[in-house]
């Protein structure tokens, strides 16, 4: 894995930047999709969106978006972030799994359960913090 140079971490903001880095995006994301580190470009990670179905994309780092960003970009990687506006009706400790294409789900799939993160709090059903890669 490569070394994360100190100019492509971002400091702690009020938006829960800590730990966050800059990354090159394989694929367009959008907002809250959850993403894992699939490689290295000279000194920046790549970033591509958790796949239930792929174990290359099950494992690894893991990050939730902060902002759309078209293929090949750069995009802010959260380590963790408050998700609002949602009808999640979770409690804290609730798993979040991979769904199809970057999407998670809070209600454990059938098929291809693979957590991606946890719900470290909520706010009665109005938002939760979400942690990728915390389980």
């Amino acid at each position: 894995m490569a070394r994360v140079k100190p100019d492509h971490l971002i400091p702690q903001s009020t938006q829960g930047y800590h730990g966050a880095i800059e990354a090159i995006a394989q694929k367009a994301l959008r907002v809250n999709d959850i993403v894992v580190v699939v490689g290295t470009r000279g000194d920046r990670l790549i970033v591509d969106k958790a796949h239930c179905s792929s174990p290359r994309l099950t494992t690894g780092p893991f990050f939730i978006i902060a902002h759309e960003a078209p293929e090949g970009q750069m995009v802010r990687c959260l380590t963790y972030k408050l998700v609002r506006d949602t009808d999640i009706g979770a409690r804290e400790g609730t798993l979040a799994y991979a769904g199809l294409d970057g999407t998670w789900t809070l209600k454990e799939p059938k098929a291809n359960a693979t957590p991606v993160g946890k719900v470290i709090s909520t706010d009665e059903g109005k938002a939760l913090l979400l942690a990728p890669g915390l389980m």
